[in-house]
């Protein structure tokens, strides 16, 4: 969280390990004692292996382990013993270590490449369970074959493979005068529709979720989709040799690139605004924006990870619109959204606590000052966006809220942690907090009341958070204080000192009332 004026230029290499789970069955001894020896051979190999004989202790829950090894894996092998397959066909269940047993169900429900058969049988003819019996798969039976068996799964996941696909060539019985001459630089106007303003596109995007028109609907999303995908490659390309040099320069050269997004924004907004509960749920274009296709992963990290900074734009949009919408239920769900550490992918937290989407964007040198500029300017330059939200005032209160109601969610996870416990303000597992940005810390005035009004409208909402994570009105009180010296602590260090600045949700105490829900927020 470096506060630095100078651009943080860090070389990043691609090179973290993948992660992969093993699914075994525990045939006997000898076969346990196989998949550990397995186990360790990968991780000598550079691949982290997630194994129930080093992950798991007396009284583990081994469903919970599974689950969520199978959802934080980049890839699960799946070690193919005669038992194994029986258990793998029974279908979902079992006790002790058959819910290690990846089943049937589990493996069409993700429908990936992420599963891996390993065969380990006596049997000439090799058999897999149903589920994965039209998977190519390696074959570990012959232990004179180990280690040629091993390297080349090691390359599979490494995606280091022998032979590479050869680049294709041109025709050649085409004419010169046939054959298109190659662009070297390719501008927006040449992937987007410009014909169409944002504004155009959520009336559009409005009208087919209106007529409930999802086969319609879906190839829109995917032509905004693709086309801002194309667009932002092409707009690194034309640009990256130009990256300022400072990092308050970033904000304002950024700011064209996340406009590539304006069509998907606003499809988006307008599906929240549809009132069909159908196109609400559209938390998967996270994972579409964070891996755009064709995506360069090398380079200086404000480069690699300038996905991210597209990222952090959509959340404050979408949460921003639905506090202003009066649909908090929507915001709680994109805040508490899980997602994985860039660098980390085995790491997964609520987005509202991973710290590089929520204020500290590599791409903008790291620094949560240059990411609230870097929002405000992009807020103040979209009319289209001011449009649909009633009129900058608005849009800026919007975002006030927004960012309040993170730092308030922040503050429930931290009181349901016991992190306030503590009698000292600073004590070693508190000097982090708050792990949220206070960004309505510096809207300016006339703005304040409009996310004081949105936080107050939706108080309901956030009280029954406070119930469902059994956070009594006592604690709140006593926590509620300590919390503000933390941020007020947080806003004087990284604002002007002794600023005279306010947040919308000061007086969150008096501001809840009682209600009920299921929002478990841990």
């Amino acid at each position: 969280m470096s506060q630095d004026t100078q651009t943080q230029f860090v070389e990043h290499d691609n090179s973290a390990a993948p992660l992969v789970l093993i699914s075994y069955s525990h045939d006997s001894d000898e076969h346990k004692n196989w998949v550990r020896e397995l186990a360790t051979r990968l991780r000598q190999l550079g691949v982290d292996v997630l194994l129930d004989q080093w992950e798991l202790g007396l009284g583990d829950d081994i469903p919970k382990f599974m689950e969520r090894g199978v959802s934080n894996s980049k890839r699960v092998l799946m070690v193919c013993t005669e038992a194994y397959n029986r258990k793998a066909d029974d279908g979902k269940g079992g006790v002790g270590y058959e819910a290690m047993i990846v089943t049937g169900e589990l493996v069409a429900d993700l429908g990936t490449r992420k599963f891996i058969p390993i065969t380990r049988q006596s049997a000439e003819t090799k058999v897999l369970p149903k589920c994965l019996s039209t998977r190519y798969y390696i074959d570990f039976s012959k232990d004179n074959s180990f280690e040629e068996k091993l390297e080349e799964l090691a390359r599979e996941l490494h995606s280091a493979q022998v032979f590479k696909k050869p680049e294709l060539g041109t025709n050649p019985f085409t004419t010169k005068s046939d054959q298109a001459s190659p662009s070297v630089a390719i501008s927006n106007e040449e992937v987007l529709d410009n014909n169409h303003s944002p504004l155009e596109t959520y009336e559009t995007a409005l009208n087919l979720a209106k007529n409930n028109d999802f086969a319609e609907w879906t190839k829109f999303v995917h032509k905004h989709k693709n086309a801002a995908e194309v667009a932002l490659c092409a707009w690194r390309k034309n640009n990256e040799a130009n990256t300022p040099k400072v990092s308050k320069d970033l904000p304002s050269f950024f700011c064209s690139a996340v406009e590539i997004y304006n069509h998907l924004f606003a499809i988006i907004l307008a599906a929240i605004d549809s009132d069909n509960e159908r196109f609400k749920n559209q938390l998967s274009l996270i994972d579409w924006i964070r891996e755009p296709k064709g995506w360069i992963r090398s380079g200086y990290t404000i480069w690699v990870d300038l996905p991210d900074l597209v990222l952090s734009t959509f959340q404050a949009i979408i949460g921003s619109f639905t506090l202003h919408r009066q649909q908090p239920k929507l915001a709680y769900n994109l805040a508490t959204t899980q997602i994985s550490e860039r660098y980390h992918s085995h790491e997964k937290d609520h987005l509202f606590l991973n710290y590089r989407i929520t204020g500290w964007v590599e791409s903008l040198g790291g620094n949560c000052k240059e990411t609230d500029t870097f929002l405000k300017k992009y807020f103040n330059s979209q009319s289209w966006l001011q449009t649909i939200f009633g009129g900058s005032d608005l849009l800026m209160g919007a975002y006030g809220a927004y960012y309040s109601f993170l730092n308030i969610l922040d503050f429930f996870s931290a009181s349901k942690e016991g992190l306030l416990k503590s009698d000292r303000d600073r004590d070693s597992k508190n000097r982090d907090l708050p792990r949220t940005p206070l960004f309505p810390a510096k809207i300016v005035d006339e703005y304040q009341h409009v996310a004081t009004s949105l936080i107050a409208i939706n108080n309901e909402f956030l009280h029954e958070i406070m119930e469902q994570n059994n956070i009594t009105s006592s604690d709140m009180e006593s926590d509620w204080k300590k919390w503000l010296k933390h941020c007020y602590h947080w806003i004087h260090q990284v604002y002007t000192p002794h600023a005279r600045m306010l947040l919308p949700h000061a007086d969150l105490p008096k501001l809840l009332k009682q209600s009920s829900g299921d929002l478990n927020i841990l």
